[in-house]
């Protein structure tokens, strides 16, 4: 089994436990209702496809387990993840909304002129929508690509990022907590009709389950009942940024998907009812998710030390050349420059 995906279920059982005490030891209750039934199924699946992976002599059955297991872990963490982000909701502060615009401001970028400039437009709410909920759907299929090519630590890498980044965010989202700019602005629904965005005030209960949970009302926990309660850092941007990552060198498959992961980064603001520093934590998050577990598989597997990632060469080759063709040659003639 490689370090990832060891990593992988160790942190799977890790926010297991963490969730599992948390509840215990405080006035949270679970409703199992329909959960042993769901679990039963998953490990089943899990089991079977587990033991395919490893003792089938077939390719593309290996394959196709792998792709199985995956999709059974994140499964898994999916379940554990959605009641933990409303135990770390619980314990928010003041709404940080004020601060959030005020840096929206500071980067030129004002929420409510993109709303109204949209709002004339009425056309992209049509297509929006969809491709903002599309998201998870694009995950599975780039999973399903990555198993099915072979491409086994790149989707194990996707994997424990998007569990490390996921972890992240709802942990940073308690202490950073917002209405979000639909509350926060207190836009009339008149301005976003025909826009019709997937998460609005009146479209969702989030924010009520954010007040319960603060007040002490909301303590029931189990499935159907979670909503999407974090603001500040994006999630979708996250998710987003491994995808893009996750293909890199796949050629057209890459392109294709970055392409697609920018519409779904655009759709992000309105659709998703966040600012831009939301996107930005993410997006950083995600980053730094990525190349600190690509660091520590390669220093698990090969062998590499520390300071070979501190040092200008690693950080140049993969902290600014990945960025893009355009800086790739400014990047190589600076660590030309300081080998010298």
């Amino acid at each position: 089994m490689s370090f990832l995906l060891r990593f992988s279920i160790a942190f799977l059982i890790g926010t297991t436990t963490m969730v599992t005490l948390w509840i215990w030891f405080s006035d949270f209750h679970y409703n199992f209702t329909g959960t042993p039934e769901v679990l039963l199924v998953v490990a089943t699946f899990l089991s079977i496809s587990w033991a395919i992976k490893s003792y089938s002599t077939i390719s593309l059955a290996k394959r196709i387990a792998t792709f199985v297991v995956w999709l059974c872990l994140v499964s898994l963490y999916t379940a554990v993840v959605a009641p933990i982000s409303y135990l770390f909701a619980s314990m928010g502060g003041a709404f940080m909304d004020t601060y959030f615009v005020a840096v929206d401001r500071a980067l030129g970028f004002d929420w409510v002129a993109m709303l109204t400039f949209l709002s004339d437009h009425p056309w992209v709410g049509e297509y929006s929508g969809a491709i903002y909920l599309s998201s998870a759907k694009v995950l599975l299929v780039i999973w399903a690509y990555l198993a099915l090519t072979g491409r086994f630590e790149r989707g194990e890498l996707l994997l424990a990022s998007v569990f490390l980044s996921c972890f992240v965010i709802v942990a940073v989202a308690a202490p950073f907590a917002a209405k979000g700019p639909f509350g926060h602005f207190n836009v009339p629904p008149e301005l976003y009709r025909d826009l019709a965005p997937v998460i609005t005030v009146e479209a969702k209960n989030w924010f009520t389950h954010v007040t319960e949970l603060r007040d002490g009302t909301f303590r029931e926990l189990g499935r159907g009942v979670y909503e999407g309660i974090v603001e500040f850092p994006s999630f979708h941007t996250a998710l987003s940024v491994l995808m893009i990552l996750a293909l890199r060198g796949c050629g057209a498959v890459f392109w294709i998907s970055g392409f697609y992961n920018l519409l779904i980064l655009l759709t992000v603001p309105i659709d998703g009812g966040h600012y831009l520093v939301d996107m930005i934590a993410g997006g950083v998050i995600a980053l730094i998710a990525w190349y600190g577990l690509a660091a520590l598989n390669q220093m698990i597997t090969e062998g590499s030390k520390l300071r070979y990632f501190a040092s200008p060469q690693w950080l140049a080759g993969r902290l600014v050349t990945k960025l893009g063709a355009a800086v790739s040659p400014l990047a190589a003639s600076l660590a030309g420059l300081k080998r010298r």
